[in-house]
């Protein structure tokens, strides 16, 4: 199953997968991180949780598309320019998904 370059997803990956793979390299990540990193990461959470608006140019932004040429396996997209708020806004709260340990100051959304 194809997908995406530089997406983080990897071929054949579903999005079930891709997020069980997120959640172990948090761990490993926040196993290994210094107090001041700490401090940022949370800091990052922190922010994410009161984020109302789509985020600034910093933080990247990716969109799960269902791909209907291979039976409707979900696809992740990067979300560029102008349509990074058309897809923000068409997301609610609950579909949108924060990790902090990834693309480090920033952190990724997943809106899904």
């Amino acid at each position: 199953i194809p997908v995406i370059k530089d997406s983080g997803q990897r071929s054949g990956q579903s999005m079930e997968a891709f997020f069980e793979a997120c959640a172990r390299h948090r761990e490993k990540s926040i196993a290994t991180e210094k107090s001041q990193r700490k401090q940022q990461r949370l800091d990052r959470e922190r922010n994410a949780a009161r984020q109302k608006e789509c985020p600034g140019k910093g933080a990247r932004v990716y969109v799960w598309k269902k791909n209907e040429q291979t039976n409707g396996h979900w696809v992740r997209h990067l979300v560029m320019g102008e349509d990074k708020r058309e897809d923000w806004d068409d997301h609610s709260p609950s579909q949108r998904r924060f990790e902090s340990t990834r693309n480090i100051p920033h952190g990724e959304w997943d809106l899904c």
